[in-house]
């Protein structure tokens, strides 16, 4: 399901959006200027994460290839309406997976969902454009996500700093000393949220770190500090208001040994197999 917007309807969103620009925008002549050389098609072996998940269905299904790919094709750029339905397709049979989708930086990063048979004829601009939408998207319904379940995790860390030795421990957290607030107090402290998925690491750091500087203070933590006053950081970097709370990065980033690749996930990749073009399947 889409997220809930503020303000103004999706149906409104779409309808405003109109028809998606002509070539002509961007000083191309043809929609296929603005895809990806042949090459792109072919000689993919050298990107890191060769997944294509949507497209094999998480390895279930061979990855394609293009037979004889040509520059010069003929298809359509996507309007708003098709983005948002194959969004909502995709987080339909993805849920857990789009949660972690970025804003890809370059084309190779679209290997990652899909192969070369569905790029090629889906079009590397529209789902391209798909990607930033539920990125967009992911940002607000990770929100909506963290804000059902912080209530509860507030519960439980409450719970677990009735204890002493809790108190103490966190109370002398320090980021110069100890770093990451989650690694020193961590699921030997709150067995309960061993394995909490990493959508919601932010919301547990955040309410550690305000139970620390309350317990530091010897009272509630400063206005100027607490999570209901900061304000919300948008989509693309714009800062706006929010329902009064920050936006932290949910996404975490992958990054591979001696690559400057990264891809936001929260699954381990050295066990993932790489994805084999099959040599027998075609253009169909």
């Amino acid at each position: 399901m889409p997220p809930k917007y503020q303000g103004f309807t999706l149906e409104q969103a779409i309808k405003d959006a109109g028809d998606p620009p002509p070539p002509e925008t961007w000083g191309w002549k043809h929609v296929y200027d603005g895809e990806p050389p042949v090459s792109f098609f072919t000689d993919y072996d050298h990107i890191p994460l060769l997944l294509a998940i949507f497209s094999t269905e998480h390895g279930t299904k061979p990855f394609r290839n293009v037979e004889n790919p040509t520059f010069e094709r003929d298809f359509q750029l996507w309007s708003a309406q098709k983005i948002q339905d194959t969004a909502t397709e995709l987080r339909r049979d993805y849920f857990g997976l789009c949660k972690y989708i970025r804003a890809p930086q370059s084309y190779d990063e679209l290997y990652c969902y899909w192969d070369a048979h569905d790029i090629y004829y889906l079009g590397a601009q529209n789902l391209w454009n798909v990607l930033h939408h539920m990125h967009f998207e992911s940002q607000l319904i990770n929100k909506e996500l963290q804000d059902e379940t912080a209530p509860w995790i507030e519960q439980y860390v409450s719970e677990v700093l009735v204890n002493d030795a809790a108190r103490e421990k966190l109370k002398q957290f320090s980021a110069e000393d100890h770093g990451d607030i989650l690694s020193y107090f961590g699921e030997k402290d709150l067995p309960e949220l061993e394995g909490l998925e990493v959508v919601y690491h932010d919301t547990l750091r955040d309410i550690l770190m305000s139970n620390c500087m309350r317990l530091r203070r010897g009272g509630p933590v400063e206005p100027q500090y607490r999570i209901d006053t900061q304000p919300f950081q948008g989509a693309y970097g714009s800062r706006s208001t929010y329902n009064g709370k920050y936006l932290h990065s949910y996404l975490i980033s992958y990054r591979l040994p001696n690559s400057s690749f990264t891809f936001p996930l929260d699954v381990d990749f050295a066990d993932w197999p790489k994805a084999e073009a099959s040599t027998n399947a075609g253009s169909t």
